[in-house]
């Protein structure tokens, strides 16, 4: 970001692009993994602990 907006910090740099920062680009990538284990068929799907009833 730096390169392209010089001078520019980059929370603000990335407001400018209209881009989400890679804290949240990481955040919903992990959300999107573990919606993907949730599936039984999913090859990580036995690595989840048993759902528990509230």
């Amino acid at each position: 970001m730096r390169i392209i907006f010089c001078g520019m910090r980059y929370n603000d740099a990335t407001a400018t692009a209209r881009m989400p920062t890679l804290a949240d680009r990481r955040e919903a990538l992990c959300r999107s993994l573990f919606a993907r284990m949730q599936q039984t068929n999913h090859k990580l799907h036995h690595l989840l602990p048993p759902p528990q009833d509230m």
